[in-house]
């Protein structure tokens, strides 16, 4: 699934549920993951979980690539 899949599935979603964890994290390190439901064209039923901390890396990274993201320190004396 593309980026823009997710953003479009995330902002046309018809339910966002109360963080889960997904049964395929449940032996492994525990992933805080979000659950949206909706309908695609008033007729397919969608179920997508995000893990936040995976979207947000990709986020950043995406941003990073762009240019947009720009970090710098300054000292105070």
């Amino acid at each position: 699934m593309t980026l823009k899949q997710v953003i479009d599935k995330i902002i046309h979603a018809d339910e966002v549920l109360k963080p889960i964890v997904p049964n395929s994290f449940r032996n492994k390190t525990l992933k805080i993951a979000i659950q949206f439901k909706g309908t695609e064209f008033g007729r397919k039923k969608w179920t997508m979980n995000v893990i936040l901390e995976r979207f947000a890396e990709e986020i950043l990274l995406l941003l990073d690539e762009q240019g947009v993201i720009s970090c710098y320190e300054t000292n105070v004396s």
